[in-house]
């Protein structure tokens, strides 16, 4: 891929939080390499909808991923600039009936652009949607740059970023929506994820280990009725270089 170079992230105690099963963020694929997203547009999936495990993804009518399982997130993959459609496409015995959800978006794209895909939600209770999200992946210097994206669709209020249980980082963020990026020091944080107005997390919480001049994104997903809520923390890029799938 042209303009494409390898390098070696060195990210010290990045970790998930209780119930995820990993000690590092989920990203699908193949060893990851890095560009810069001046190349793009650049686009990535994540599947946070326990209906579609194992779901196809087109794009324009084509194959873009034959299967992706729930709690995926993949790395960036290139696109062309323009107008797309994608469409999630339950498995074969899924009980999703796409005549009643959303189970697709349209978007558009330009040089440099970077964008991630979100399926959330449950069939039964007309939740599950598909929304395209733009990203942000340049540094922001010596520091570190993070936002959070709510795809808990059943939680009965919207959701805050906070920092060591005393700096809020983000507030208000309401479902398939996501949080401004927020600057944040290198180095070791408690990173809690809580229902507005309230100062308890939703899900236990353990120190992320955050790099210099790295952009990350915070995955907040799964239902209160499945007892399955989670969050995953995810490396959009680091020293202005996108995670790609090679």
């Amino acid at each position: 891929m042209a303009g494409q170079r390898l390098v070696l992230i060195s990210l010290c105690c990045i970790a998930v939080l209780a119930g995820c099963g990993d000690d590092a963020p989920n990203v699908t694929g193949p060893t990851a390499s890095t560009t810069s997203p001046n190349g793009g547009p650049w686009l990535r999936l994540a599947n946070l909808s326990a209906d579609l495990d194992e779901a196809g993804v087109r794009l324009d009518g084509r194959v873009f991923r034959e299967r992706l399982g729930y709690a995926q997130v993949t790395s960036y993959e290139h696109i062309e600039p323009g107008s797309h459609r994608i469409t999630f496409v339950p498995p074969r015995k899924s009980a999703v009936d796409p005549r009643t959800v959303e189970l697709d978006t349209m978007f558009g794209v330009g040089p440099g652009d970077a964008l991630t895909v979100v399926a959330a939600g449950l069939a039964d209770l007309r939740t599950l949607r598909v929304a395209a999200i733009p990203d942000d992946p340049a540094p922001s210097g010596e520091g570190g740059k993070i936002r959070l994206i709510n795809a808990m669709s059943d939680f009965p209020a919207p959701l805050d970023l906070w920092q060591n249980r005393r700096t809020p980082l983000v507030r208000r963020v309401e479902y398939l929506e996501e949080a401004p990026y927020r600057n944040l020091e290198a180095g070791n944080h408690p990173l809690e994820v809580r229902r507005t107005g309230t100062s308890e997390p939703v899900v236990p919480v353990i120190p992320y280990g955050l790099a210099r001049n790295a952009v990350y994104t915070m995955f907040a997903f799964g239902t209160l009725r499945q007892e399955n809520l989670d969050v995953r923390l995810v490396l959009d890029g680091t020293e202005g270089f996108l995670t790609l799938r090679r």
